[in-house]
């Protein structure tokens, strides 16, 4: 936006007038939800009319079905028909995350809102649409969340959503051009994540099928040309602890080990920091194909495997860290990842606060082996799998990060 127009750095072509500048309680009905004198939680009901509540729109969309959402009675549902929704309304959240919106869609017509949401229900001046994305920009959100009061849970009302500046275009038409812009990239979005979700499904299916159960030899799902019982042995068998220090190996990249994306492990539980100490005599080296894990805070998915590409770093005296022989690493990896390692960790663990796991109680734990060969085809498989995850995560991340682009430069 130019210092002395109102027109954004983007727009479609045919239209150069300057945006038009509104209070959203000029071009909008805003509402409260009822009071929760006017409903309780004790009136739900199993089968009824739904009833939203901020928790449901946290991420911006609304529930599709009526499925894990409060509802109430015909009789309640009748008592409260001031506070029904209709398609195209917008619903706030009134406390906690008052800078997030949602625009209700045919599914979740007719549905009531709680006291604890605030209903945006625009005139003929704006187009819905255009309005839910209008406030979704980083310029309005910090605007209601500056205004917002309450010290340790921010809090909205009427005359504050009442108060927000909104600018619009001087044509329905171009708003609603940008609606349907935002709105085709808001669903080649939910394509990607959709089926994020459902390869994500599909590998913790296989990690259920591909190994086998306790009291099982042979997995229910298996690669053709592979057949024969699978050995159980104990896991310490065919693991190596490391034992060398940082003063015996040349280090090209010093980090330790904490709590988000591991030395590039495929887990969550690790992350790339510097050490601040220069004393690093202690700290255990960690070369490509090894694995790592706290004892003291073991967890499902916070043991981290460094892949054979990842550069050489160390971790902590805090830290175990080992590797495998006569093993596939990454069948071992997956072996981890899957509920018959958990099932284990459950019973060596030890504490009552917090789970603790030894190495000599890792090592104890009975693990069945195929051939080195048919090892190897299911670490691939798995890999192969969690490539195409990252592909499609990486992909909804660009398209995230493109609308966002988006946003600053479309709107004013």
């Amino acid at each position: 936006m130019s210092e002395n127009t109102l027109k954004p750095i983007m727009r479609f072509k045919g239209f150069n007038d300057d945006w038009e500048r509104h209070k959203l309680g000029e071009i909008s009905e805003i509402k409260t939800g009822p009071f929760g004198s006017t409903l309780h939680a004790e009136d739900y009901v199993e089968d009824g009319f739904p009833i939203i509540t901020t928790e449901h729109f946290k991420n911006g969309e609304l529930p599709e079905s009526k499925n894990n959402v409060p509802q109430v009675s015909t009789e309640d549902y009748n008592r409260l028909k001031n506070y029904i929704l209709n398609e195209e309304d917008i619903v706030f959240s009134r406390v906690g995350s008052v800078d997030i919106n949602a625009l209700v869609s045919k599914s979740q017509s007719r549905w009531l809102f709680s006291g604890r949401v605030l209903r945006v229900r625009s005139n003929n001046v704006i187009d819905s649409q255009y309005l839910h994305y209008e406030l979704s920009t980083t310029r309005v959100k910090n605007d209601v969340v500056s205004r917002a009061v309450g010290q340790t849970m921010p809090s909205i009302n009427t005359e504050i959503l009442k108060a927000t500046s909104i600018y619009l275009p001087k044509f329905t038409d171009e708003q609603c051009k940008i609606g349907v812009f935002f709105k085709q990239l808001d669903n080649t979005i939910t394509l990607h994540q959709h089926e994020l979700t459902l390869l994500k499904q599909r590998k913790k299916a296989f990690l259920q099928k591909m190994f086998p159960n306790k009291e099982e030899s042979v997995p229910e799902l298996r690669f053709n040309g592979f057949s024969g019982d699978w050995k159980e042995v104990k896991l310490g068998d065919r693991l190596n602890k490391n034992t060398i220090k940082n003063k015996d190996e040349r280090v090209t990249r010093v980090e330790s080990v904490s709590n988000k994306t591991g030395f590039t492990l495929q887990t969550d539980q690790f992350e790339n920091r510097t050490v601040a100490s220069d004393n690093l005599s202690n700290y255990y080296v960690i070369k490509p194909n090894m694995f790592a894990y706290n004892p003291s805070r073991i967890n499902v998915g916070s043991i981290g495997y460094k892949e054979s590409d990842d550069e050489i770093s160390v971790v902590s005296p805090l830290y175990v860290s080992f590797s495998t022989k006569d093993m596939s690493d990454r069948f071992l990896w997956y072996w981890i990842n899957s509920s018959r390692f958990e099932r284990q960790r459950a019973i060596y663990s030890e504490g009552s606060v917090r789970d603790i796991l030894s190495y000599n109680s890792l090592s104890e734990m009975d693990i069945r082996l195929p051939s080195l060969e048919e090892q190897q085809h299911i670490g691939q498989f798995f890999k192969t799998l969690d490539d195409t995850i990252e592909q499609h995560k990486q992909k909804a991340e660009a398209y995230k990060e493109m609308k966002q682009a988006f946003l600053q430069k479309m709107f004013v």
